[in-house]
């Protein structure tokens, strides 16, 4: 309550395009929450708050192991090349092969467009990304492609995400219950199994509780 003022006026100061995104977010609790727990990357608020960027170089210092993949492009080859990739994205695009999914996606890209999410491209300003589907299921999920307008190419990485297994997962769970009854609170664990993995960890944490 006590930052409430302040959101507000901060949610006012953006520019109305960018305004709904961010909608309902409370940026300075969360920053008031990261300072007070020495978070390692502190400035993930201001980042939120002005936009990632696409290029230049990515990484959180201090947060996730050290790596690097420099970049194959500048971002003054970028847009250089911008005028002749577009042209030719612009000529690639196609039907999936499926009226289904073509509708689909064209729905997504809608309701993407409602949320503000989406400008319509009104002058050549810069590189045009490929959207294209994506079936999961019975799910049809927008993908941009990247890669294809080389807006990837001009990205370095500084950082590197590793991606725990099924066992170490079940681990932090079963430690978390432990804690709890410690603390003689419920461990009772609720969840839902997505595969075959899911379940096998979720059987694991039963079998050690």
């Amino acid at each position: 309550m006590q930052l409430e003022a302040e959101e507000k006026k901060l949610h006012e100061s953006f520019p109305k395009h960018r305004q709904k995104i961010p909608k309902g977010k409370r940026l300075l609790v969360l920053k008031e929450m990261l300072a007070q727990m020495q978070f390692p990357h502190q400035t993930i608020v201001e980042d939120t708050i002005n936009g990632f960027d696409l290029v230049g170089t990515s990484g959180a210092e201090g947060l996730l192991p050290h790596d690097f993949q420099p970049a194959t492009l500048s971002i003054a080859d970028l847009e250089e090349q911008a005028h002749k990739s577009n042209k030719a994205i612009m000529n690639s695009c196609k039907s999936s092969g499926t009226a289904t999914v073509d509708s689909e996606l064209w729905q997504e890209t809608l309701e993407e467009a409602a949320r503000g999410w989406l400008e319509p491209l009104e002058k050549d300003g810069g590189p045009v990304s490929r959207t294209f589907a994506v079936v999961q299921s019975e799910k049809v999920r927008p993908i941009d492609n990247y890669s294809e307008s080389q807006v990837n190419s001009g990205v370095t990485i500084a950082n590197k995400f590793t991606v725990d297994r099924v066992g170490t997962i079940a681990a932090i769970v079963c430690e978390f219950m432990k804690g709890l009854r410690k603390a003689k609170k419920s461990s009772r664990l609720v969840g839902r199994s997505f595969d075959l993995k899911v379940l096998i960890a979720n059987l694991l944490c039963q079998t050690l509780h």
